[in-house]
């Protein structure tokens, strides 16, 4: 079970870059957390009821309690996101080697609860326009009081 969980998340971005209906942002951060929310979040409706760090880790030991913290710390993480949406460098920090509290990938965890969030079905999702993507991903955390 846990390929098929990863086989979902990558065959989901090649899914998504089928139906693109513009150029991909390169420049807008807020694109490549959509993209990674969206995989995630399709790959628990492909491959349900896998243990929660599955879906981001692929069975790789050592990360118990890893998707609590990121739970227990998703405000801070949506702050943290706030101010990677700005300067897409520090957006590393939460989808690259970097860390947050000394945990990594943080932001995948974070990208899959803001599409969850946004409660419309993948097929419409994966249409998005990618302007309209990445100003989802913008608006799913700018009701945030970020000055704390």
């Amino acid at each position: 079970a846990t390929a098929r969980v990863a086989a979902a998340h990558e065959t989901t971005h090649g899914w998504h870059e089928l139906h693109l209906t513009g150029p991909q942002p390169l420049d807008n951060a807020g694109w490549p957390v959509f993209e990674e929310g969206l995989a995630v979040h399709t790959s628990r409706a492909v491959v349900p009821d896998r243990p929660e760090e599955e879906y981001f880790w692929y069975g790789l030991e050592g990360f118990d309690g890893w998707a609590a913290w990121c739970v227990e710390n998703r405000a801070k993480l949506r702050h943290r996101l706030h101010h990677a949406l700005s300067d897409p460098s520090k957006l590393g920090d939460m989808f690259g080697s970097g860390t947050v509290g000394g945990h990594h990938r943080t932001g995948y965890h974070l990208a899959d609860a803001l599409i969850a969030e946004m409660n419309r079905p993948l097929a419409e999702l994966v249409r998005l326009a990618p302007e309209d993507a990445a100003a989802a991903i913008r608006n799913a955390v700018a009701g945030v009081d970020h000055d704390r």
